[in-house]
């Protein structure tokens, strides 16, 4: 049935009133009362209330949240069904959920879940365990972008080299949703996946030799200018000049993003491009109540603090060349 705080509550139902028209049912129910409140294991006063703004209890809602991992498992996909599994596993921070094969649901945690992050090759397509020939794939960001990665490398065994098929990965969201987040952490897989790949075939072309056997490790970090390393530093200059802090959001991107990822037909990256579109930029010089400019402008002003000597001249210039007539807008904000 509805509820104001947690849009929708699960109730038992003691009764059922004899009206014989199906729409002015009543219903006679209990709930509950929350734990945090001190009422755990009581009931809530039995109340009436009109069977038709109520929904049917659907078996998932029986089942252990961590357990439920795809949507479309569940028998009846209705509203309260779909916010009370999602709601069950969000308190146990586990904050993505499948919806089918191609699509997962993310819920913002607002907070640093531990381990979450930690690791990329237990998402490998390489290292999942199957049972009864199907994958049993955790709900990850890391899994979508490993699917993307594994149709990709389908793609160039199953076809001519020179003709793969191209994967795409689309992030949507409100602001505040996690998108920034999201989007960045599916580079850092693709990224990591690739270097654990270049370091599999370092192993086995060197196999013979026991000296490159013993020195050739997983942990081995990326190559100063490598595209490995390059790639996750680039989203910070992306992030300075098109991010701005909102009402709802300390880190909200001010526009849209196109990232383009070539591999080659050995399925190993070789380049990166990324394409902006739809700047916000009115906010050059409009900017609401409690709101701030792009990023880039304070870090200016707050990096000629820190600098003495030539390298505050050079930065105080630079300033007033470029900076100086956007200067006057910052304070528009009173933020």
């Amino acid at each position: 049935m509805p509820n104001k705080d947690t849009v929708w509550e699960l109730v038992d139902i003691l009764s059922v009133g004899t009206e014989t028209n199906e729409a002015d049912k009543t219903l006679t129910v209990n709930a509950p009362l929350p734990a945090e409140t001190g009422g755990a294991g009581r009931l809530r006063a039995a109340e009436v209330i009109s069977k038709s703004i109520t929904m049917p209890h659907d078996s998932s809602q029986s089942v252990e949240a961590s357990q439920l991992n795809d949507l479309c498992s569940m028998e009846l996909l209705h509203e309260a069904a779909l916010v009370d599994g999602l709601h069950r596993r969000y308190k146990k921070d586990l904050i993505y959920t499948n919806i089918g094969n191609s699509v997962l649901l993310s819920i913002n945690p607002c907070k640093q879940v531990s381990e979450l992050y930690s690791s990329v090759e237990p998402y490998l397509s390489s290292n999942v365990t199957t049972t009864d020939g199907q994958n049993e794939r955790t709900p990850h960001v890391f899994t979508v972008a490993d699917h993307a990665l594994n149709q990709l490398a389908q793609s160039q065994r199953h076809s001519n080299k020179h003709h793969l098929h191209n994967q795409s990965i689309l992030v949507s969201g409100e602001s505040g949703a996690g998108k920034t987040e999201a989007s960045k952490y599916i580079l850092h897989f693709l990224v990591e996946a690739d270097r654990l790949a270049q370091v599999a075939a370092d192993q086995k072309k060197n196999l013979n030799s026991a000296f490159a056997a013993l020195t050739t490790s997983t942990k081995r970090g990326p190559a100063k200018n490598s595209m490995a390393a390059l790639l996750p530093s680039s989203t910070t200059i992306f992030e300075a000049f098109s991010h701005a802090k909102t009402l709802h959001n300390n880190n909200s991107s001010r526009f849209g993003k196109y990232m383009r990822l070539q591999y080659s037909a050995e399925n190993r990256l070789i380049s990166a491009y990324t394409e902006t579109f739809l700047l916000e930029k009115s906010r050059l010089i409009s900017i609401g109540t409690n709101e701030r400019n792009f990023h880039v402008f304070y870090a200016l002003l707050n990096t000629a603090n820190g600098l003495n000597g030539a390298g505050k001249f050079f930065a105080v210039w630079f300033i007033m060349l470029f900076v100086l007539d956007f200067a006057s807008y910052l304070p528009l904000s009173l933020c």
